[in-house]
Parts: structure tokens; C-alpha cells; sequence
């Protein structure tokens, strides 16, 4: 734990000592601090910063490394002299799978967007049940969810709280029979209790800002082959791209994070020196001995892991149109291309093809002329691709697409997919031709064996009547 999220700046795991440490008892540095809501002590938005890199801290554990604080309450969160949050009472660590970590990823992206029947699916999934063994009892939780979450993202996703979140999904699972993981429900307390915090120091403290874009960001630029599949279920339905959906999941990741930058600005200004978070030396016991080679082996690794896994809670503000070119151009942006180089190599097939058939018609005889192979209707081919069409150019009208770097920055895609749209319809040229030309020498073949047939009965007859 200590390697993985020793190098956060603000937050302070202290240090075990192995020499003084058994199978039962675990030996660690006291840590002078108070409990992290002392009593009766005002919040100030000094501690805004501290709760950011707490959070950070947080969802790193649930959603990026898989090694989570398994009772990280109130209790075990101190506030250290010098403004940092130290964890303490490490008796339950747990290890989360990947495939888990996707779910939960997942979960708290439907949860956030009101995507309830997919929600419904990823809390059977955390819970282990199958969905088509639930039965009934799948739409009920789906209804269930609908009611409890609608009156709240109503007011905005800026408002999703996760004040109660944990109790909530306790009491819909005692009643609809399903289990959530202890560490799951413990680590949404923990982002209740650091959200209470900060709203005490800050009424206008988002904590949505905070993990919606984070989600987001992991959802449409991971390469987890689960969260490709949960992106396509999202934003394509019968083979259509849901840009409109798309749209809002851009804008809403792209408002809160200017939002949230503004607001670090305005708090930054106000901030008290004595709340200042830049690492700090800790006064150690008297228990600390020289380092040895392989604490800095480990403190050389965590420094790694933290620059490789660090999530950026204060981020530039980032243009919904470059997320939008970032998603096409990345894995998770496949479906969307293919999707689009299918429409594309369907529109210049069918006028191939029907030229062919004008050509075929007017050349050759009724009775050569191959069966016509496209059977589709100029609209039943056109309206796809029109319609993507006039929703992307709606997009890029509405998200802004200026300046002549958006479209650099799209022209190497955009070359490789008309490089593969023209490669597959030359394809689709070339197993036509062939194919007609199969036929044509077949009739042709017809034609001659029944000329040979029609040669040999004449025969016949003449030689008959000559006798």
C-alpha cells in the first residue's frame, strides 16, 4: 500500500517496521494528527486541496490499482500536522480484479448518466448473480433505481452526491436479495466523508466534478476490452451512432471540469498557508531505522507507480471537440469508425454496381446477362450514411470545430479509413466481376451445349426423312 500511494503529494501511509512486526501483529509509525472532522472545529477552504488528492487517492485504489484500504471510515483518516491525510489500521487490505474494477467503472458511469437498465446489469455483475437467473426481480431493481436516482440527477450532474450512496444501495440489496462487496460500500462512505468534509469548508464543493470526468476519460480511452464493449453498448444501437448521447457525455465531462478549474482559481486564492500541501518532512518515532537498500528499492518503485498511475483531479480545461477527436482516433473509437467505413464502402458499392448493371444490360444479350446483385434501393442505401452524416456535421457545428489544427489532427484517420473504405470496395469490385464473368461463361456454355443438342436432333430428322 505504501509503494503504490507513498508518492501522492498530501497524503501520508506510514511506515511498517518489519524487524518489530509478526504473523498477528503489525508494527507501524505513530502519526501525530487529529481525526480528520475534529470536533467543533470550523472548516476553512484551506483543506479544499487535501480532499482532492484524497479522493484522487480513493478512486486510484477502487478503479486503477486494485489494492484498496478496506476500512478506511472516519476513524482511520488522519489529518497530520503538516495538512496531509495519513492512513492508518491496515487489518483489512483487499485486492479487487480487473474485471471488477471495469464494473465498478462502469457502474458509477450508468449511475451518473441514468443509464439504469445497465446499471441494473453491472450491480448483478459486482454481485455475482447472473442476470437471466434474476429474473423478475432484474426489472424491479431496474424501476427501483429509477426512482431512487431520477429526483437527484434531475437537478443537474453537477449535484450526484455520494452522501448516502452507500446506505441506499444496502437498503435496495436487502430488499431485492443481492450482495454488494464490503470494500466497495466502505470505499463510498469514504467519498461521502470527504465530500461532507469539503462542504463544510466549501458550499459549492462538486464532487461529481471531481469523478464523472475521470470515469469518463477511462471509459472511452481505456484499452480494456470490457470497456470497449460497454462503450458500444452505450453509444450504438442497431448499427447507429448515437451522436446526441455521445454529445451530452462530452459536454457534461468538459463543463464540470471548467467548472472545477474555475473554482480551484477562486479557492487558491483564498487558501490559508497553514493548509499548504507540498510534501513535508513527518517527524518519525524513535522506532525509524537508517533506510536500507530495499525500503529504497520500494520507495523507488512507488515514485513509478505514481507517475505511471497518478489521475489528474485539478485538469487543464479540456474543448469537448478535442475529446470528441481523441475518442474517434483511439481503440474504443473502432466501432464508430467501422460503423461509418461500412456506410461509406455500402454507398460507393451500390453505384458501382448499378453502372455495372447498365453496362451488363446494354452490352450484352438477355439471354448473357448475369442476375442483378445489388438488390438494395437508392434509399435504403443512402439514408444511413446521410443521417450519419448530418448528425456528425451537427456535432462538430455545436462543439465548435475551429482552426485548421482540429482537422491536422483528423487527416491521418481520415486517410487510413478512405485508404480501407476504397481497398474494400475495390474487393467488392473484383468478386463481382468475377462473378459475373463465371456466369456469362456459364450461359455461354448452356448456350453452346444447347446448339450442339438442337445440331444433332436436325441431324436425326434429316437423315431419318432421307431414308
Amino acid at each position: 500500500f505504501r509503494t503504490l500511494y507513498g508518492g501522492f503529494k498530501g497524503i501520508y501511509i506510514p511506515q511498517v517496521f518489519d524487524q518489530y512486526s509478526t504473523e498477528h501483529v503489525l508494527v507501524m509509525e505513530w502519526v501525530d494528527g487529529d481525526r480528520l472532522v475534529p470536533d467543533g472545529a470550523p472548516m476553512t477552504t484551506g483543506v479544499i486541496p487535501v480532499i482532492d488528492v484524497a479522493i484522487q487517492c480513493a478512486l486510484m485504489q477502487l478503479l486503477e490499482t486494485g489494492v484498496v484500504h478496506g476500512d478506511s471510515y472516519q476513524g482511520n483518516l488522519v489529518l497530520t500536522k503538516d495538512g496531509q491525510i495519513a492512513y492508518i489500521d491496515f487489518g483489512s487490505v483487499s485486492f479487487v480484479a480487473s474485471t471488477t474494477m471495469h464494473t465498478i467503472v462502469l457502474l458509477l458511469l450508468h449511475l451518473m448518466t441514468g443509464e439504469y437498465e445497465l446499471l441494473a446489469e453491472d450491480i448483478c455483475n459486482l454481485s455475482g448473480v447472473r442476470v437471466d437467473i434474476f429474473g423478475v426481480q432484474y426489472e424491479k431493481l431496474t424501476n427501483d433505481l429509477r426512482r431512487m436516482f431520477d429526483p437527484i440527477l434531475a437537478r443537474g450532474i453537477a449535484s450526484f452526491s455520494f452522501q448516502g450512496l452507500a446506505e441506499d444501495l444496502l437498503a435496495l440489496a436487502s430488499r431485492s436479495r443481492f450482495a454488494l462487496p464490503s470494500y466497495f460500500l466502505n470505499n463510498l462512505r469514504t467519498l461521502a466523508l470527504l465530500e461532507s468534509v469539503a462542504l463544510a469548508a466549501d458550499p459549492d464543493y462538486s464532487i461529481a466534478s471531481r469523478v464523472y470526468p475521470y470515469v469518463v476519460d477511462r471509459v472511452l480511452y481505456s484499452r480494456a476490452p470490457e470497456l470497449q464493449t460497454a462503450i458500444q453498448e452505450l453509444i450504438i444501437e442497431n448499427d447507429t451512432i448515437l451522436w446526441k448521447k455521445l454529445e451530452k457525455i462530452l459536454l457534461n465531462s468538459s463543463v464540470l471540469i471548467q467548472e472545477r478549474t474555475e473554482h480551484a482559481k477562486r479557492l487558491n486564492e483564498e487558501r490559508q498557508t497553514r493548509f499548504d500541501i507540498a510534501p513535508k518532512s513527518t517527524k518519525v518515532s524513535s522506532l525509524k531505522k537508517p533506510q536500507s537498500s530495499r525500503a529504497r528499492l520500494y520507495e523507488g518503485i512507488s515514485q513509478w507507480m505514481t507517475r505511471l498511475n497518478t489521475i489528474q483531479i485539478v485538469d487543464k480545461p479540456r474543448h469537448p471537440s478535442d475529446m470528441l477527436l481523441r475518442f474517434l482516433m483511439a481503440p474504443n473509437g473502432k466501432s464508430v469508425r467501422l460503423i461509418y467505413m461500412r456506410q461509406l464502402v455500402d454507398n460507393i458499392d451500390f453505384r458501382v454496381q448499378k453502372r455495372i448493371d447498365t453496362f451488363e444490360q446494354w452490352l450484352l444479350p438477355p439471354a448473357l446477362q448475369p442476375k442483378p446483385k445489388f438488390q438494395k434501393t437508392l434509399k435504403e442505401t443512402l439514408a444511413p450514411l446521410r443521417e450519419t452524416r448530418m448528425q456528425a456535421k451537427g456535432l462538430y457545428q455545436r462543439l465548435r470545430f475551429k482552426g485548421i489544427s482540429h482537422w491536422l489532427r483528423i487527416l491521418p484517420s481520415a486517410i487510413g479509413i478512405w485508404c480501407r473504405v476504397l481497398l474494400a470496395a475495390f474487393l467488392r469490385l473484383a468478386t463481382r466481376l468475377i462473378s459475373d464473368a463465371l456466369e456469362i461463361a456459364t450461359a455461354i456454355g448452356h448456350l453452346n451445349a444447347k446448339r450442339k443438342i438442337v445440331k444433332t436432333r436436325s441431324k436425326k430428322q434429316f437423315a431419318r426423312r432421307t431414308e
